[in-house]
């Protein structure tokens, strides 16, 4: 479940910066 919410985590970054 940890890793899961850090690939989560890492996604939404990536959304923001790309954003």
């Amino acid at each position: 479940m940890m890793i899961i919410d850090l690939i989560l985590l890492i996604i939404s970054s990536l959304i923001l910066v790309v954003c």
